[in-house]
């Protein structure tokens, strides 16, 4: 196998994973004495021959030989671009000791403290649900209770002041359109009088229901709830005190609504 060294240009012949022998020598001004030699079991071949001529002459002597044919074990260095800094991609790295060994590195080995294959993060997993389950119970918070609690004791007021006045009272709840105004009106034309009727109209903005009442032959008051979606206790309360009903029947109608009307004792 041939590769490039990338920073000179030079192409060498790699066999089983060890850089092969040169077939030119390097000649100094001066001489580097070593007491070991290297003998290599490949040859560099060029498609040209070329001598380094320099001021001075350098043997390399040493007192052992390299004779490994198998790359040496180690930690694989090099890589593409970002597998390590200033590093070129797939570059040719020694690795260990021994014969050079060129081991390109996948982009899995990465700068951790230490090269080792780089495992990514699992990504979070949500915790199971029972689906099976079912709803669970609610919980009222402590505020809601308080309010509520104010609003029943104002309601018990009201059962004991229309008790003591010989009233009866109906609260009349449903969705917006239903009919509930259109019902009272019957109501108030079929008694023709026999029995006499009051009415407590709950609206957001509007005194349309109430001009209605009216009409059919029943005093009403308007209450006027604003962006309330309900009657509450204390309204109907003073809806009592300004209409003064005796003797006979208190129909209230509520504000179109089937959630909020529900929770609020009158």
């Amino acid at each position: 196998m041939r590769v490039v060294n990338p920073e000179t240009g030079e192409s060498v012949t790699v066999s089983s994973g060890v850089l092969a022998g040169h077939d030119h020598d390097h000649h100094h001004g001066h001489d580097h004495h070593h007491d070991h030699d290297h003998h290599h079991d490949h040859d560099h071949h060029h498609g040209h021959d070329h001598q380094h001529h320099h001021g001075h002459d350098h043997h390399h002597h040493h007192g052992h030989d390299h004779q490994n044919n198998a790359p040496q074990a180690g930690l694989p260095f090099g890589g593409p671009w970002g597998a390590m800094p200033g590093m070129p991609p797939w570059a040719p790295t020694p690795v260990a000791q021994g014969p050079i060994t060129w081991i390109p590195v996948p982009t899995a080995w990465l700068w951790q403290g230490g090269f080792q294959p780089f495992q990514p993060p699992a990504p979070p997993q949500a915790a199971p649900q029972d689906l099976r389950a079912g709803p669970r119970p609610t919980q009222v918070v402590q505020l809601e209770q308080a309010v509520l609690s104010k609003n029943d004791n104002l309601a018990t007021r009201n059962r004991a002041e229309l008790k003591a006045r010989g009233v009866s009272a109906l609260n009349l709840m449903s969705s917006p359109g239903a009919g509930k105004t259109t019902l009272l009106v019957r109501t108030i034309q079929d008694l023709g009088g026999e029995l006499p009727v009051f009415v407590l109209e709950g609206d957001q903005e509007t005194v349309f229901d109430a001009d209605r009442i009216r009409a059919a032959g029943a005093r009403a008051i308007q209450i006027n709830t604003g962006k309330g979606c309900h009657l509450e206790a204390d309204m109907v309360a003073q809806g009592i005190e300004a209409l003064d009903p005796r003797q006979g029947l208190l129909l209230i109608e509520n504000v179109g609504n089937l959630v909020c009307p529900a929770l609020f004792d009158l």
